[in-house]
């Protein structure tokens, strides 16, 4: 049905920790102008530098006076959501490796941290790159490797991080990435081709890994409707993209997570 005029239950607060992916297109301000679209005037702020794992987050997060400290743990911020995104090639290892152990285990501690401020936490679930990662062939083969292992590692991730009386969130970004690629293959095309327009391959910046405008875009809209329960479809937000390609990423983003 028609659920334009549905009251949408916007997060009034949202804070991020994230690397490079999270403020290559500043996906926290892309939020913050979708929730000001639905007309929730709200904060959304993010904690970033490139590179950085979970592990990075913590030591932070326990720094006295650091930014990451301080904005947690902000007596004038009740938090809703507090989303976290892991560096892009660990949560795809094997669980014996040390990496994976460490930034699942500072997850945790994370998370810990997040309840005792009464905050819900979001894992944000990133992408294969676009031809899988070749200093790690074994496991990252092409972009759909990728992302399945990063798939399971995160919902691994989850289900440590959370317990009987602790939900922790998935906004499954990488996934709608997996579902334009296969849109791209049903309509008879190659992902990894550029020419003709090619909406998966558009998702990424020219290295293959980082996220294009486009590809920001949709890891708002899953965001957004993973923290809202609304369809992105009916967003009226001012990021600068074709009203066409705009529907797609929204219609990816709501097939994702609805």
């Amino acid at each position: 049905g028609n659920n334009t005029n549905t009251t949408v239950n916007v997060p009034a607060n949202v804070l991020m920790y994230g690397n490079s992916y999270t403020y290559s297109d500043n996906i926290d301000e892309i939020l913050f102008d979708m929730f000001d679209s639905v007309g929730e005037p709200n904060s959304t702020a993010a904690n970033t530098s490139g590179g950085l794992s979970f592990v990075n987050h913590w030591n932070n997060i326990n720094s006295s006076g650091n930014t990451w400290n301080t904005s947690l743990r902000n007596v004038s911020h009740a938090w809703d959501f507090v989303v976290l995104q892991d560096q892009s090639q660990i949560p795809g290892l094997l669980r014996s490796d040390q990496n994976w152990i460490d930034s699942m285990n500072a997850g945790v501690s994370i998370v810990e941290a997040i309840e005792n401020e009464s905050s819900e936490a979001m894992l944000l679930m990133t992408w294969g790159r676009r031809s899988g990662d070749q200093t790690n062939a074994a496991l990252y083969s092409n972009f759909t490797n990728m992302q399945d292992r990063l798939e399971d590692g995160y919902i691994d991730y989850r289900d440590n991080m959370s317990t009987p009386t602790r939900d922790v969130w998935i906004a499954p970004v990488g996934l709608g990435f997996k579902n334009i690629y296969y849109d791209v293959i049903n309509s008879g095309g190659n992902p990894n081709v550029p020419v003709p327009a090619n909406t998966f391959y558009e998702l990424y910046d020219a290295d293959g890994s980082h996220p294009s405008l486009s590809g920001s875009y949709l890891a708002a809209c899953i965001l957004y409707s993973s923290m809202t329960g609304a369809p992105s479809v009916n967003l009226n937000d001012s990021v600068v993209l074709s009203n066409g390609l705009k529907l797609e990423l929204q219609q990816a983003a709501d097939d994702t997570v609805f």
